[in-house]
């Protein structure tokens, strides 16, 4: 279904459609000054529109009803569209009232427990060997697979501090995830990384405008996060045949979400282990995140910072692909975890230092203007 001229097509189409609804919803949002309550941490002193991506459940709707079987065939459109629903809701109601940790991780979890109870067979109830782990008992697996779905959501949401950031990881992230599918003959979930590219891009274009700019929000990330989220579940259970011959083993396959999510996995990791060593809640807000280090470190225009960070990110992928086709399956799991420890290290290194420049109180909330 998908080839080379109807993908063109297709990507060209959604972006073009993509620009047009949310750059619609940008100016009805500021028609209608529903602006979120400004926070301490904000990095743009003017009021922005803040969460546009409440139009990728439109553009998702409109871009898959006319494939909805080929989808029905790995999961249940309907449900899969109902999460989507849920999920972007409870990034709207966050986008514009704050609503708390708990309560948010209270409808994650329920949007998770849905999507699983109708589409058990994504359940992760097999490692293949990953870290000497196989075959997982039911309820643990079912544990295990809730506690991803909630790592991925939120970590995803984590790096959205900074203008593009966001946005060119969600673009790496989808593009990486069509290579996967197209090589595991995945149609239903090639034509929803091509369109959530398309779509992303779309966002892309007005939230690097310096003027009439907007913002995906919560409801954006939470809903990207989502997303990526499914398709891990997906590639963790696909019985291809294919990608059974090519990898030197089965426990190399989580390398691939795991590498994809890099950025994510290493803000998370870093800024909680940070906030626990100084004292502070690890849910705590601050200006500690890897896109803020880069701005420090780096440079002070936001699209630059997002590039060196997802620059790291393309490297990282490729050079765990080359060792994961290349070395023996445990020395390219070893490598991985050895790396995130060494960055994770020595990230929270960096924190240290600045916030002994900029002293103790100050250096709990930078601003940086773009």
């Amino acid at each position: 279904m998908f080839s080379f001229f109807f993908s063109v097509v297709y990507f060209s189409g959604g972006l073009v459609v993509s620009y047009l609804i949310l750059d619609s919803i940008r100016k009805f949002i500021r028609t209608f000054n529903l602006f979120a309550p400004s926070k301490l941490r904000d990095l743009h002193s003017k009021p922005i529109p803040s969460f546009i991506g409440v139009g990728f459940i439109v553009l998702f709707l409109l871009g898959t009803f006319f494939y909805s079987k080929l989808i029905d065939i790995h999961i249940d459109y309907s449900v899969f569209l109902l999460c989507l629903l849920i999920i972007t809701l409870i990034g709207v109601r966050d986008d514009l009232l704050e609503i708390s940790s708990k309560e948010k991780l209270l409808f994650q979890l329920i949007v998770i427990n849905i999507l699983l109870y109708a589409n058990q067979h994504l359940v992760i109830d097999h490692l293949h060997g990953f870290l000497g782990i196989y075959e997982i008992p039911f309820y643990f697996s079912y544990f295990f697979t809730c506690f991803i779905g909630v790592a991925v959501i939120n970590s995803f949401n984590l790096i959205d501090g900074i203008d593009g950031n966001a946005g060119v990881n969600a673009l790496i992230s989808f593009v990486l995830f069509a290579v996967i599918f197209w090589t595991i003959e995945n149609q239903a979930f090639l034509g929803i990384c091509i369109l959530m590219s398309s779509l992303v891009l779309g966002y892309l274009f007005i939230n690097l405008r310096r003027v009439k700019k907007g913002f995906m929000g919560d409801t954006g990330s939470l809903f990207i996060g989502f997303m990526i989220f499914v398709m891990t579940l997906l590639l963790m259970n696909s019985e291809s045949v294919f990608l059974a011959n090519i990898l030197p083993s089965k426990s190399v396959l989580p390398l691939a979400p795991l590498s994809i999510f890099i950025l994510p996995i290493l803000d998370t990791l870093s800024v909680y282990s940070y906030r626990i060593k100084i004292g502070r809640s690890p849910f705590s807000p601050d200006n500690y995140h890897l896109h803020h280090l880069a701005l420090k470190l780096f440079s002070r225009h936001h699209f630059t910072a997002a590039l060196f960070l997802n620059g790291f990110v393309i490297s990282f992928c490729l050079l765990f692909a080359l060792l994961s086709f290349n070395t023996p399956p445990l020395i390219s799991i070893s490598l991985y975890f050895a790396f995130v420890f060494l960055l994770v290290v020595y990230s929270n290194r960096i924190r240290t230092k600045i916030r002994r420049r900029l002293g103790k109180k100050a250096s709990d909330v930078v601003v940086f203007e773009d």
